[in-house]
C-alpha cells in the first residue's frame, strides 16, 4: 500500500509522475490518450474501504474523476479545457464519430420514458464540426439526441468541447466501451477504423491495446470477428444482417468453404447452437459429407427440443393440477385484479413457465413434481 505521506510533498503536476506513483493501487493502467489515463483499481483496493478512499482522495486532489458505472478513474494533465454550454437547434447536429452500428430501440424507449418524466439529467457532449461551419458533431449522446427528436424539442442544451479528431474518436470509444449493448463486432470495427484513420497513434494492434487498456490478444480477436462478419455478409451467407456470437463466428470461419453458408444459415435461424456448429465442423473435417452431418445434427437438436418441451408440459400440468388453494388465495389477495379464474390460471402458468428454465438448469424437475404431488 502507498501511504499518503509518500505522495504528499512531491510535485504531482505531471500526469506521468502521478500515474507511476498510483500503480500499486491499480489492476490496469491505460496508455496516455487524449482523454488522459484510465486507472482501474485492484480488486483488493475496491474491497478495502480505507485503501479505496485513500486512492479516491489522491485522484480527486489531482483533478481526476471516479466513474462508478465504468469501474475506473480518469486523470488528465492539468490544462485549460475549452468547454461551455450552448443551446443548439436540432438541425445543427451532424454525425460524429460513433462506434455503434445501430441504436438499440428498446434502450431508446426506456430512455424516452426517463427523459420525458425526469428531464435530461446528463448533457449531450458535442464538438464544433470541422467539415460543416456552424454545425456540431455528437461525441457522447446519440440516443439522447434521438429521444429529444422524438419529444419534439426545438433545441437541446449541450456541452461543447474543443477536441481534435483523435480526441473525439477516442472519447466516443471510451464512453461506449463501458455501456451495455456495445457488441464485439462494433468494437472490432472501431479498432480497425482507429488504425486506418490514425496510423501514427495506432500503428499496430499492440498500440491499440496499450492506448485503450485492452490486451493485444483481445484486440486481435475482435478485429478478426468483425472481418469474419463482413465476409459472411459479402458471401450472402444470410439474407439479413445477423450479429453472431464470437464462438459462432469462429465455427463458421473454421468450416470448409462449401459448408460455411449452410452452417451460418442454420445458426442464424436458431436451428444450430455455436457449440453444435463446432461439433459439425469437426465431423466434416473428418471427411464426412457436410449435408449428412448437418442433417443428423439438426435432427438431434430437434429431438432434444421436443423432449424438453414434453418435460415442460408435464411440469406445467402437474403443478397446475396440484396447486394448493393457499397459493391461489395469496395470488388473489396480492393481485386483486386477478380474481377472474381464467386470468388467475394464466398468471400461475406464466410463473411456472418462467421458472421452468431454472428448474431444468438445476435438475430440479423431479423434485418439483414430488412436491406438487404432496400438495394434492
Amino acid at each position: 500500500m502507498l501511504p499518503n505521506s509518500q505522495l504528499g510533498g512531491q510535485d504531482l503536476s505531471r500526469l506521468d509522475e502521478f500515474v507511476e506513483q498510483l500503480r500499486p493501487y491499480c489492476e490496469k493502467v491505460s496508455a496516455k490518450t487524449s482523454l488522459g489515463v484510465l486507472l482501474t483499481p485492484r480488486p483488493d483496493v475496491l474491497a478495502t474501504p480505507k485503501r479505496f478512499i485513500e486512492m479516491y482522495r489522491l485522484v480527486s486532489d489531482f483533478g481526476g474523476e471516479w466513474h462508478p458505472e465504468r469501474g475506473f478513474f480518469v486523470v488528465q494533465e492539468k490544462k485549460a479545457v475549452q468547454e461551455f454550454m450552448k443551446d443548439i437547434e436540432l438541425k445543427d447536429f451532424v454525425a460524429g464519430p460513433n462506434p455503434r452500428l445501430q441504436i438499440d430501440e428498446a434502450s431508446v424507449e426506456d430512455l424516452f420514458a426517463d427523459i420525458r418524466d425526469n428531464g435530461m439529467r446528463e448533457r449531450i457532449k458535442v464538438r464544433p464540426s470541422k467539415s460543416f461551419e456552424g454545425k456540431f458533431e455528437v461525441v457522447d449522446g446519440n440516443r439522447r439526441l434521438k429521444v429529444a427528436t422524438l419529444l419534439g424539442s426545438a433545441t437541446i442544451r449541450a456541452v461543447v468541447v474543443e477536441l481534435s479528431d483523435l480526441e473525439a474518436y477516442e472519447a466516443a470509444f471510451t464512453v461506449n466501451n463501458n455501456r451495455n449493448g456495445f457488441t464485439p463486432e462494433e468494437k472490432g470495427r472501431y479498432f480497425k477504423l482507429l488504425m486506418e484513420k490514425f496510423p501514427e497513434a495506432y500503428p499496430t494492434q499492440e498500440a491499440v491495446g496499450k492506448r485503450l487498456a485492452i490486451s493485444q490478444q483481445r484486440v486481435g480477436q475482435l478485429i478478426q470477428h468483425f472481418e469474419d462478419m463482413e465476409q459472411n455478409r459479402k458471401n450472402n451467407i444470410t439474407t439479413a444482417v445477423v450479429t453472431y456470437t464470437e464462438r459462432a463466428t469462429r465455427a463458421i470461419h473454421s468450416a470448409p468453404e462449401e459448408a460455411k453458408p449452410v452452417i451460418a444459415q442454420a445458426i442464424a435461424s436458431g436451428k444450430l447452437t455455436a457449440e453444435k456448429a463446432e461439433e459439425v465442423v469437426k465431423e466434416i473435417k473428418k471427411g464426412k459429407p457436410a449435408e449428412d452431418v448437418l442433417e443428423s445434427s439438426l435432427n438431434e437438436a430437434r429431438q432434444e427440443k421436443e423432449r424438453e418441451e414434453s418435460k415442460r408440459q408435464v411440469l406445467v400440468k402437474k403443478v397446475l393440477d396440484f396447486c394448493p388453494k393457499n397459493v391461489a388465495g395469496w395470488t388473489v389477495e396480492t393481485f386483486p385484479k386477478l380474481k377472474d379464474p381464467e386470468k388467475l390460471a394464466v398468471f400461475l402458468s406464466v410463473i411456472i413457465e418462467i421458472q421452468h428454465s431454472v428448474l431444468v438448469k438445476h435438475s430440479l424437475l423431479d423434485e418439483v413434481k414430488g412436491e406438487a404431488e404432496k400438495w394434492a
